[in-house]
């Protein structure tokens, strides 16, 4: 082949595999569903619950279109995705959590409208932090979500709230709430409910399997097994991770981790384990790992998955492993990313936080006291102004400079009367990921990491460090610890409105956020709310 023709063969070979532009429509309705096995009304997207996956190859230039039809207010959050070229999904729904299950054969791809991690820097309005990035969606009315499928992993979507009116709080009165309407099994009578379980057919023939388990319920920590399959978690936070074998996985509230098992055991059914890990309650949801028929031996035994609170694989119903023997990935472990880039020695900056309750049980900051709520600038958001310290107390902010690398020493100092004890925090980031490069028990006297890393190395680890966008602290007990930190260290490649915040639900909406000011100093180069309408409407690729 003549070098005219090998240039040809390469320039039509590039565009086959230029990025393509792909479009996806979701809308949110009221509906009767039951993922739990008792109906009620709730909301479905493009009709059912949990929502579609949403399945993009990496680079291909995503447009989503959400449609609202007869809600209140809603807010979303940044779209993450996940990229795969065949995918098979299941999706696990108990009275546990909302967590998601999913086969896919190859590279893996989802999305979500809220608190996980894309790469946004390009279109940081679609982001969807309300207050942050972008302004509530209307009743009747849509936005138009536009961001490069970039990097490949394993993401999530889910609406950060609904807005319902609460005007009794401007008006002094309460309206008749119809209390006599709230069923009674609300508080009485309890009685089991039966939401089903979801199956994963597989094929023997394959060799092997990849499942994707996505940690989006709103409270509880989970621990999750597959009964006689060991599992090979290669993925966590959407990041290839150096693989490592386990029997059970601890997982937290908004992280994502893919595991492979090997498809050698008896064609047959097998019990897929996620329980409660904390210590509020003791419950488990299921899922079947099910070999297809054609891989059944020739006379016909096939082993039955055993499910229910008496049954026992790696992990038991209170999700305690059954033998010294299995292996087990903690929350508070962090496998180290794979084939990435170290991050430099030196951080230009360090911020520190101080995690605590304020006055209550209910109320949680993460920022020294402070309740942020970021709803508060929800009609213009924060990156819509040019002077956003103008609108909003800096207390309220973590400020950097761009182009800079930044620690952030997310911390928890012991208060043994308003703290005595302290959940783990499963503290998520916006933006970009973060390298996890330290942790330890007690507090982080020093003033940066490498003052630190030069009294105890033994907590540092920059030459393995993980990459994620969720940060899980350990369990703090007051009367033992004088406090938990973990240092994550991150680049600053633009302006961008992010949020940092626990992912427990109750623990945010108590007030334990930030708001993240990345690249303060070229805040002006952000979108106007004109500009972003506009960028919406245009075609093409973003970025």
């Amino acid at each position: 082949m003549s070098v005219l023709r090998a240039v040809t063969a390469f320039f039509i070979w590039l565009g086959l595999v230029q990025a393509k532009l792909v479009r996806e429509t979701l809308e949110f309705t009221w509906g009767v569903g039951s993922p739990d096995g008792v109906p009620r009304q709730m909301i479905l997207t493009n009709g059912k619950y949990p929502g579609p996956d949403l399945v993009f190859d990496e680079d291909d230039d995503v447009e989503v279109f959400l449609n609202r039809a007869n809600l209140h207010t809603v807010v979303i959050d940044k779209l993450d995705l996940d990229t795969c070229h065949q995918s098979h999904a299941v999706q696990y729904d108990s009275p546990l959590a909302r967590s998601i299950v999913r086969y896919c054969r190859y590279s893996l791809s989802e999305t979500r409208l809220i608190r996980i991690l894309c790469r946004m820097e390009s279109a940081p309005w679609s982001d969807g932090v309300p207050g942050l990035s972008q302004a509530p969606i209307q009743p009747n009315s849509s936005f138009v979500y536009k961001f490069k499928a970039s990097p490949a992993g394993t993401f999530w979507f889910v609406v950060l709230r609904c807005l319902v009116p609460s005007l009794h709080n401007v008006q002094g009165s309460w309206p008749n709430q119809k209390p006599d309407a709230v069923p009674s099994s609300m508080h009485n009578n309890c009685t089991p409910s039966d939401g089903g379980v979801p199956i994963i057919e597989v094929d023997a023939k394959d060799g092997w399997a990849s499942l994707n388990f996505i940690g989006a319920q709103a409270q509880k920590g989970t621990t999750f097994s597959v009964d006689n399959h060991p599992m090979w978690i290669y993925e966590v936070d959407g990041q290839f991770v150096e693989p490592r074998q386990y029997e059970m996985v601890g997982m937290y509230n908004g992280a994502r981790y893919s595991a492979l098992v090997k498809l050698n055991q008896t064609p047959g059914d097998y019990a897929i384990r996620i329980t409660d890990n904390g210590g509020d309650q003791v419950i488990s949801g299921y899922a079947i790992l099910s070999y297809r028929a054609a891989n059944t031996t020739e006379n016909g035994t096939r082993p039955q998955a055993q499910i229910g609170p008496t049954t026992k694989g790696y992990i038991d119903y209170a999700g305690q492993n059954t033998s010294a023997s299995v292996r087990h990935l903690n929350y508070t472990t962090n496998l180290p990313a794979f084939n990435v880039p170290l991050p430099p020695a030196f951080a230009d900056l360090t911020l520190k936080t101080n995690m605590t309750r304020v006055n209550s049980s209910y109320q949680w900051s993460i920022g020294n006291g402070v309740l942020y709520e970021p709803e508060v600038t929800a009609d213009t958001p924060l990156m819509f102004e040019k002077q956003p310290l103008d609108v909003i107390p800096s207390n309220f902010t973590l400020q950097t400079l761009n182009n800079t690398w930044v620690d952030i020493i997310i911390q928890i100092i012991s208060d043994p009367e308003m703290d005595p004890i302290h959940p783990p925090h499963p503290i998520h980031k916006h933006g970009n990921r973060a390298y996890i490069i330290g942790d330890g028990m007690g507090v982080f006297n020093w003033s940066t990491v490498y003052e630190g890393m030069l009294e105890r190395p033994d907590l540092f680890y920059l030459n393995k460090p993980a990459l994620r966008d969720t940060f899980v602290t350990n369990t703090l007990t007051a009367a033992l610890d004088g406090g938990v930190w973990i240092a994550i260290r991150y680049h600053v490649s633009g302006p961008f409105p992010s949020l940092l915040h626990c992912h427990i639900t109750t623990h945010q909406e108590g007030g334990m956020a930030l708001a993240l000011l990345d690249g303060i100093d070229v805040w002006s180069e952000l979108p106007t709310a004109a500009e972003v309408v506009r960028l919406q409407n245009a075609d093409g690729p973003v970025g």
